[in-house]
């Protein structure tokens, strides 16, 4: 990719050696710095895709969550009704009881 701008003292300038403003200077900087906008769109591009598939992968782990949550709670709530009908002594669990 041919380069538009010169580097001069680590200064962004044109071909006739006057420092660059505005856009002109953002695109230089942009083209040193990541090798074009393009690359970085792309690269912008990937990432997107990337959190995306990371973000349905936690959507996933917390609806698995959130299911076993229910099927403990229901377990929960049948042992908690037919313990007692039992009449058996079992030390409590909880151990914030202590």
């Amino acid at each position: 990719m041919k380069q538009n701008f010169l580097l001069i003292n680590g200064v962004f300038c044109d071909r006739y050696g006057k420092p660059l403003k505005g856009a002109a200077l953002y695109n230089a900087e942009a083209a040193y710095l990541n090798g074009g906008l393009k690359q970085t769109l792309d690269q912008n591009e990937r990432l997107k895709d990337e959190n995306k598939g990371l973000n349905e992968a936690l959507y996933y782990s917390l609806s698995l969550n959130r299911e076993q949550g229910k099927k403990i709670q229901y377990l929960e709530n049948i042992l908690g009704s037919v313990l007692p009908a039992l009449n058996l002594n079992f030390p409590s669990l909880d151990f914030n009881e202590r």
